[in-house]
């Protein structure tokens, strides 16, 4: 595909290359016969559905996805999945893992896709991937969660995303025991308030989502001693974002 580029002061030709389309490779579902049967055919080629150009250093290019531009707002709503926790109780480190959880963030690009993350969240290790009531019975039922503020410097390279910076978090565990006539009942729990870091890597599927893995690892506990303590929390999370600006 050829596209003829002019403005004011410009004017440039780009050339976008054609892929072989999805259609094109289902032929491996028939033997390969299809193949050879559009070789020849020049459907067999797709084009993207959306090409962004974006005039650089007084050249037109083609983008994988519109850079963020300096000055530019982002509103981010983050949906923490598949989540896991190592986290130290009284007496034991214990790793439990499990699903769902929600956030709400704020980017704001202090240059072109260079830019600045403030996120709030929390997480919790439901034992199934979605929310429906869940009747545990006897024996032991253990649950962790945790809450968060982070805030992370950020770079977008192409479909990458890598932020780094540092959060507050609030990690809760607990534990119901019961015995097999539901007659006896105990209970723990233990807290943290802690400091640490926030790190995060996504991948852009589309120009508004993208997934990443999330890990935090929280070094200073801040409720009781020792001061120094590791534990974490690493998820793979869901991101959905909303430039405010989107013509800046």
């Amino acid at each position: 595909m050829i596209i003829n580029l002019k403005s004011t002061d410009k004017e440039d030709t780009l050339v976008v290359p054609a892929k072989l389309s999805f259609q094109y490779w289902e032929n491996i579902l028939n033997f390969g016969i299809g193949f050879k049967i559009d070789d020849k055919n020049v459907k067999k080629y797709r084009y993207p559905k959306k090409i962004y150009i974006e005039k650089k250093d007084s050249a037109f290019k083609i983008v994988k996805y519109p850079t963020f531009k300096k000055g530019s707002p982002e509103i981010v709503f983050n949906f923490p999945y598949c989540n896991t926790f190592l986290f130290k109780t009284n007496s034991e480190t214990v790793r439990t893992a499990g699903f769902l959880g929600i956030g709400l963030g704020f980017n704001y690009a202090y240059a072109d896709n260079h830019y600045l993350s403030l996120n709030t969240g929390a997480a919790i290790d439901f034992a199934l991937p979605f929310l429906v009531p869940l009747d545990r019975g006897s024996g032991n039922s253990e649950s962790t969660s945790s809450s968060f503020i982070s805030i992370r410097n950020h770079q977008r390279f192409g479909h990458f995303d890598l932020g780094y910076g540092l959060a507050f978090s609030h990690s809760n565990w607990s534990l119901n025991q019961w015995n097999d006539s539901l007659t006896k009942y105990t209970f723990q729990s233990s807290e943290y308030n802690s400091l640490g870091l926030s790190v995060k890597a996504s991948y852009q599927f589309l120009k508004t989502l993208s997934v990443g893995i999330l890990y935090q690892p929280n070094l200073v506990n801040l409720t009781s001693r020792p001061r120094f303590i590791y534990k974490d929390f690493i998820s793979i999370e869901t991101s959905i974002k909303i430039n405010l600006n989107p013509k800046k």
